[in-house]
Formats: C-alpha cells, structure tokens, sequence
C-alpha cells in the first residue's frame, strides 16, 4: 500500500543470487532486513543461510536500535527536536562499549561532540559559529584549534591552526564562479595559481616549486592532453587521451609517446587492455560487474567466483588449483582454505577488526595463531602471536602513548598539539624529540641533550631540500619542474664532496643518467662515474652501463626476465604459466626451482646443492636452509612483522614503529642498534655514539659516517637492488631502498614477502592483485623510480605520484560532473551538494601523511584515490566535520587492519561506503536521511 520495497533479488552470476527479504510496522517503518545467504561453495556443517538486521524507533520515528546480523548492538537518542544526542555502540563478546555524545545550539548547530569508551577517558571536539551559521572554530580536546574565515559568498577565505607550537595557515582567493584562483601558505608563499577558460574549464596551473600545467580540451569538453612546463619547453604533450563516442578513455598516449588502448563492453567496463608493446590483457566480469577472470599476456587465467553478498568465495590459478573463502552473516571472512590446503580461521569485533586467528595444515596440525583484545573503545590493547605479547595504552583520542611487552616499555610518545609527533623513546629508554617548521613539515630531530642529530629543510613547495647531521654532513637536493631529482650532492662542513651526481630522465620520467663522482667503498679519493638506463615501451629497464659496460635484460609481455646479459656472460630464464621462474641457465650452470601450491618457493636447486624454504600455516616464511649450510628463521608478530630472527643461530628481536624498524636487542634484552627515523633512517645508535645515514636517488644507504665525518660504511647497488661493493666496519642491516637485507639468506624482508635481489624478482606469490597480473614480478621491471617497501605493490621512490594514477594536476578535474555521471543529481534534501572525496585527495598539512598511506593502500586494490568512483559520492558542503583529522584516522585504521588480514577490494570499497555514507548526511537534521543513499550508484 504504502510502496515499500519488500523483496529484492539481484542476480551475481548466473547460479547465484541475492535476495533480501524487507519487514516494516504498521508506520512504514523498516523493522528486518533478513537476506538469505548462499556461500557458492558446497554447503559447511553449521552454515548460516540467513543474516537479519532488526531495527527499533522511539513514537516519533527515529531509529533508536539496530542489531546487526552477528548480534552487535547500536542504539541511539534523540532530543525533542528529534536531533540525534547520542550512539551507543556495544560488542559485548570482545568488551567494546563506546557512546558518541553530540550538543547542539539553539540554530541547530553541532557545538561538541563526546566520545568515550566505557573503561576510558573523554574525548571532545567542539564547535564555534559565526551569524550564518559557518563553522570558525574547531576545538580539540587535546589542543589543536582549527580556524575558518569566509567571504561574502560563504567561500572558505582563510583556514588556520593556532597554537603555541605551531601556527600555519593557507588563503585562498577565488574567480567569480567560484574557481579556485590561489592558493598562499603562511609563509607568503604562492602555493598554487590557477587560471580557467571561458567555460570554467581548468587552463593553466602554477605551483610554488616552478611546477606548470597546461590543459587543453577536445569538442565534447573532455581533456585531451596535458603538458607540463618540461614538456612544453620541448613542444610535446606529457600525456594525451583518446575516447570513444561516449566520453570513455580508449587509449592513453605517455610522454615517450607509447600508446595504451583500453576496449569497453557494452556497460562501459574495461574488457581488454593493448599494451604499448602489443600484449593483451583480458577481463570478465559477472551481471554485478565483479571481475570473473583476468587473462595476462602469455594467456594465463585466473578465475573468479562470487557469493551472494559479492564476495569473493574462490579463486582458481592458472594451472586450476583453488583456493576457497567463507563469511560470516556481516560478510566478513571467517575461513580461508589456501591451495595447500592450509586453514586459517578468523573471528572478529563490531568494527570488523580481527579478534583471533587459527590457522593450521591441511591435517588440522601445526597451528599457528594470533589474537587481539580492545579497549572499549576499539583500540587494540593487547596483541599476541609467535609467543610475543605486546600491550597498548592509548589516549581518549586514539594516539599511543605506550606499547610494552612482559611488563617492558618498548615505546612511548608524547605529541604536539597538532597532533605531530613530539617525542620518541624506544626500549633502551633513551629519546628522540621531533620539531617542525610554521608549515607542520619535519624540521630537525634531537636528543635529550638538545644536541641535533639531523635537520631538513624543504622547497617551496615541500619537497626535501637538504639534510643537515649533527656530525657535519651536508646532503642537497635539487629538482626539475616535473619534480625529478636532478642532482644530488653529500659534503661535509669543510665543503669536502663525498658524492655529486646529476641526473637526467624521459619524457616520462625514467631516470636515464646519474653522472658524476662518489667517493667508492674502500678507497679514499673521489671518482668520476658513469650509469646509463635504457627502457622500453613499457618503462621496463631493458639496459643498465656503468662506466660503459653494460648489462642488458629481455622480458616476456607479462613482465618475466627472460634474458640478462653482462661481462660475465648470458643468463636465461625460464618461467611457467603462472609465472614463477622455475629455471635459469647461465653457461654450464643451471638452477632449478619448485614451489608449493600457495606459489610459495620451496627448493633452489644447482650443482653445488640444495636451499630450503619453510612456511607456517599463514604461509610466512619461517625457515631457510642454505645450500652452504647457513641457516636463518624467522619469527613474526601479531603486527604482521617479523619480531625475531636467528642468523646461523645468532638471534635477535625487532621493534618497529609505524612499520619502520627502530631498534634491535639480542636475546638477553640488550639493545644492539637504535634507528633515528626521519625522512627514512637518519641515524642509527651504537656502540654509545651516533652513526649518520646518508642515501642516494632511491632512498639506499649510500654512506654511513661517524662522529668525525669519516666514512664506516658504504655501498653500491645496481637497479634492482645486488650490491655492486661495499665496505662495512659497522653493523648494519638497512640497505636497499631503505628496507632490511638478510646477509644469510641474500633476501631482502619487505614485510608481507622476500624479495631476490639477484633474480629481480618475488619468489612468493603476490596476496594482491592491485599491482599488475603477474603477481612474482618487482616493481614492474621498473626499480630504478619504483620500489617496494610492503611486498604488496610498488610506490615512487620520491612520493609525489600515485603508481598507475597519476595526474598532473588533482585540482584539474572535473569531479562534479565525474560524480554526477556516476549517481546522477545529488539528493532533494541535501544543501549545497558537491563532489565530495572519501578519503580525501590532499590533506591538511597535519593530515598529508595519513593521506598518503591511505591512498597507498587504495592504489594496492587497484582503487584510483583521485578519480575512482569508489572514493566519491555527493556530501554537502563545508559543514562542522567534515574532513576530519580523527575520522581520517578511524578509517586508515581499519583499512590497514584489512589489507594485513588479506581483504578483498570489494571490502575496502564496501568500508570507505560507510564513512561516506556518514559524510553524506552530516549536517542533516535527521539521520534516516541515511536511506536516501548519496553513494548508490544510480548506473
């Protein structure tokens, strides 16, 4: 009667569906959302086929419960305007209890907001308003104060942080559409400039470094080419685009003018990529537009299948091995049953965060766990995994204080009041304290002396300009307009040069020359050095000359080395239809490989013997055995990092911050090396004095030097990590790219898997798939720009790029219309709509360096963070909680917590949905606006 939907079936493929089942009362109200669940696999014992949702509402109609499919509870009040005063969120199984208070003005405006656990402290945010309602005062209870000025047009004039420590701002003026015209840091500085056609199509952009864009436009108003100021000097375009009749991309031209052809179906999806060098690239997908099978170059497919919650339920390998996976009622994974056979089992929390795991072999033997409790508000306070126990105190606002192990400190933090890290104290109790400049960047690093072990200074626009160690060293930089370093010079106070190097690049920004001096490792005087890089259609390394000698590299179109060539003689490879290298021959010398079904390397095989690799349940590495006899095994924690490793029987335990390694101790709990963590390593501390990290073009400890300026270590590299030579009196284990080398083993340990630095290559199989189809290859044949640091998928040695998207110009697109082509026009009942980034595309100067680990992770699920369609929707405009720093830090929080328990893309689309969701009705009056979906896509 009323025309309330009460059933929906969708159909995934063709053998599964999914159908909900709608109940409302006698209001038309929603009361059940019962949707019947069918897994795709063969049915398990105890299988749910149902997941309901109930809803309850006060006798004015606002929901006041929800409780979820797996019996989490949500409840709400509301005042008498109707106006939500507070969200009580209950997980009662894993003790997280955590109330939301919201106060509000006599005009209806947000002026606090509480949130508490109910075994902790307060946290509050409050708001201040001018007459027109525009937020001008963020408040945060641990001090930051955000400050917004506007014009008579309510455009955003001037935003502010005011404090004793720090005190930025940025102006911005605008034209009168309401373009952006400029940008102006605190300092004075033009940040950016920006000029529009007559249709207000962005023309020109201008950035504080010298960086130029120039846009241009074909008929139908899509962009056409794009030049920078390098480009245009030489009257060519840095990337231009082709469409189709209705406005999709065809094909991509690059800098080096190497063409990229995309073919859509019928419902716009891309079904083939051509690649410059003429490989194909095939996909399918099913009714819902999951992709069901992806066809590389050499004609390998991997296929998947899908449940009826559009989940992947398996996946089946080139050779048609399977592996499959189970979900709970809320459509989070539960059971992940690999190639090999192994099982991992995992239970979660409310927040869809990992409670524990199990994992075991194929027989139910050999478990492995980890396990996390949380506070009540949701953060972990305590970790547990390999017999290692780390605990966590955190406060109200989620920062840590102190993590600590078997009643040992092993970090503690204290913070400005932006936020920014202050201060730094690892396990051996000494501290580091941090300082920044009037713009929040990174400015020096100090003891608790006062004395200065490093200090940077940055451009204009923010990049590295020079490093300044405590002991006198002198590292500058200096770059192109495209942002390319172009030289980069280390000398001591005295003016003494250690190394010069300038460099050169293509058109797309492949490195072709580093010329210049360095003094070598073992000898004294400095030298003139040569190298050479060569590339091919595809930015694949194809030749590497240093001094003139070269060494020279053919691929197959999926990206495996089939050939090396150097003085030494011709190596060649040989590879299966998954792509794992299963022989190379060089001479009379050949060596064989065998991998396990889960495409993890178990044996190398030459004349001289046999090396051994080993795996738990969770197909981590635990154990290598050396043809020469030397042994190494590994240990990992419940971060999902290795904690512990034991050298030819010498053992010692790891502590990390953020991911980077900051200190190492021996068994008996003496602390062996402690690492400075600045814009990488900039100094480690042993054998009671500091020791200055010095690195090259891509972020490789080049030199370490003492107190007095005398070189301890030092090191060469060829592109893809083989140390050239090296001369070492300290101990060290950062090297390549910034990142740990195990001497036993000659791999080097970038958290998820090993890389070979030898072979080029992975010899474990990429969980990912967000970095291209050959899931073996390292940084697409490309390490000279790119490189590693997680062993999921490759990033810019200098972050200034995204991976595959990459635009000049983020403020150059169009994102209304891209927004409006996606879900059509924006709500009724939503004021001053527009295209709203979730998560954003550039962050405050506090928030960057959440964003740029955000979109990191987004990139590795082949998600474009700029102009994807799973990171926009429609939100209204400038109101009080929007792009906020905690809300920010909420969602990277879970979604590194689904990227280390192998989430799926269409989980990570499904989590960045939620906190959409959230934005897309802020500022509303009434939160069942929220079944009004301002993200659905209406295609």
């Amino acid at each position: 009667m009323r025309g309330n939907r009460i059933y929906e079936e969708k159909a995934i493929n063709e053998k599964v569906r999914q159908v909900i089942h709608f109940v409302y009362n006698k209001a038309g109200r929603l009361t059940e959302r019962r949707e019947e669940l069918e897994s795709g696999l063969e049915p398990a014992a105890g299988e749910y086929r149902t997941a309901v949702t109930t809803y309850g509402y006060d006798e004015n109609g606002n929901r006041i419960l929800t409780q979820t499919p797996e019996g989490y509870r949500i409840t709400r009040e509301y005042d008498t305007l109707d106006r939500l005063i507070s969200e009580r969120v209950e997980d009662r199984r894993n003790g997280i209890d955590r109330t939301v208070r919201v106060n509000y003005d006599k005009a209806g405006n947000i002026t606090k907001l509480i949130r508490q656990g109910k075994d902790g402290m307060p946290w509050e945010i409050s708001y201040s308003y001018d007459l027109k309602d525009r937020i001008t005062h963020a408040n945060d209870y641990f001090g930051p104060v955000f400050q917004y000025e506007y014009d008579k047009n309510d455009r955003l004039l001037k935003e502010a942080l005011a404090g004793a420590e720090l005190d930025w701002s940025y102006a911005y003026a605008y034209d009168y559409r309401g373009n952006l015209v400029t940008e102006t840091d605190s300092e004075g500085t033009l940040q950016e400039k920006h000029l529009y056609r007559t249709d207000g199509k962005l023309m020109h952009s201008q950035f504080a470094d010298g960086n130029e864009l120039e846009y241009s436009y074909g008929i139908n108003g899509l962009q056409q080419e794009i030049r920078t100021a390098r480009s245009q000097r030489a009257d060519r375009a840095a990337q231009v685009y082709t469409y189709d009749a209705r406005g999709r991309i065809t094909g991509i031209q690059d800098g080096n003018q190497n063409q990229t052809g995309y073919h859509m179906d019928p419902w716009g999806r891309v079904h083939q990529i051509e690649t410059a060098e003429g490989g194909k690239e095939n996909f399918t997908y099913d009714y819902t537009g999951h992709i069901t099978s992806t066809t590389d170059a050499n004609g390998g497919v991997i296929t998947y299948r899908y449940n009826s919650q559009g989940k992947v339920c398996e996946i089946i390998d080139q050779e048609g091995n399977s592996e499959t996976f189970r979900y709970d009622r809320e459509g989070r994974r539960i059971l992940h049953e690999d190639r090999i056979g192994n099982q991992v089992r995992t239970t979660y929390n409310v927040d869809g965060r990992p409670v524990l795991e199990r994992a075991c072999d194929y027989m139910g033997e050999n478990e492995v766990s980890r396990s996390w409790e949380y506070d009540g508000i949701g953060n972990i306070k305590k970790a547990v995994a390999g017999g290692i126990c780390y605990t966590y105190e955190y406060r109200p606002d989620g920062k840590l204080i102190k993590k600590s192990s078997s009643g040992r400190t092993l970090i503690s933090c204290t913070y400005h009041a932006d936020k920014s890290l202050k201060s730094l104290t690892d396990v051996s109790g000494k501290t580091v304290h941090y300082g920044y400049d009037s713009l929040g960047r990174l400015e020096r690093i100090c003891d608790d002396n006062g004395d200065e072990i490093v200090r940077y200074g940055h451009t204009a626009g923010g990049k590295l300009k020079e490093i300044r160690h405590g002991n006198g060293m002198h590292t500058i930089y200096e770059y192109d307009t495209d942002d390319n370093i172009i030289r980069l010079t280390l000398k001591n106070e005295e003016g003494i040069v250690f190394s010069d190097f300038r460099y050169e690049y293509d058109w797309n920004g492949n490195r072709v020359l580093k010329s210049g001096s360095s003094i070598l490792p073992g000898e004294e005087n400095i030298k003139e050095q040569v190298i050479r890089y060569q590339y091919d259609s595809m930015d694949r390394l194809i030749e590497e000359k240093y001094d003139g000698k070269p060494v020279k590299y053919i691929y197959d179109r999926c990206g495996n080395r089939l050939v090396k060539v150097d003085s030494d003689g011709k190596e060649e490879y040989n590879y299966n239809r998954k792509n794992q290298l299963i022989s190379h021959k060089k001479g009379t010398e050949s060596v064989e490989y065998r991998y396990d079904l889960q495409g993890n390397i178990l044996e190398e095989v030459d004349g001289r013997g046999k090396t051994e690799y080993y795996y738990n349940a969770f197909n981590q590495q635990t154990f290598v055995l050396m043809k020469d006899g030397g042994a190494q095994e590994n240990w990992y924690d419940a971060e999902f990092l290795r904690a512990e490793v034991a050298e030819n029987g010498c053992r010692s335990r790891f502590l990390y911050y953020n991911g980077e390694l900051l200190a190492e101790s021996e068994l008996n709990d003496t602390v062996r090396n402690r690492y400075i963590l600045g814009y990488g390593v900039a100094a480690s501390w042993q054998k009671e004095g500091y020791h200055s990290y010095h690195l090259d073009e891509q972020n490789s400890t080049a030199y370490i030097t003492d107190s007095g300026r005398r070189i301890e270590n030092s090191y060469q590299y060829d592109a893809f990590g083989v140390i050239r030579e090296k001369n070492e009196n300290v101990y060290n284990r950062i090297l390549y790219t910034g990142q740990q080398y195990d001497q036993v083993t000659g791999q080097h340990y970038l958290r998820a898997r090993y890389y070979n630095p030898v072979l080029g290559r992975f010899l474990q199989e990429d969980v990912y798939r967000g970095d291209g189809l050959n899931l073996y290859v390292y940084c697409e044949n490309n390490s000279v720009i790119y490189y590693d640091p997680s062993g999921y998928g490759k990033a810019p040695v200098v972050p200034f790029k995204k991976g595959q998207y990459n635009y000049p110009d983020i403020n150059a697109l169009n994102y209304n219309e891209r927004v409006r082509s996606l879900y059509g026009d924006p709500p009724d009942w939503m004021v001053d709509p527009h295209a709203h980034h979730f998560p954003y595309k550039k962050g405050k100067v506090n928030q960057q360096p959440t964003v740029d680990k955000i979109q990191d992770i987004l990139v590795d699920f082949e998600i474009d963070p700029i102009y994807g369609e799973e990171v926009l929707c429609w939100a209204p405009n400038r109101v009080k909680g929007q792009h906020a720093t905690a809300q920010l830090e909420s969602y990277l929080k879970e979604l590194e917590e689904l990227k280390l328990n192998g989430g799926t893309r269409e989980e990570v689309i499904e989590l960045t949905r939620r906190y959409q969701q959230e934005d897309s009705v802020r500022g509303t009056e009434k939160e069942k606006k929220k079944n009004d979906s301002a993200c659905e896509n209406k295609n």
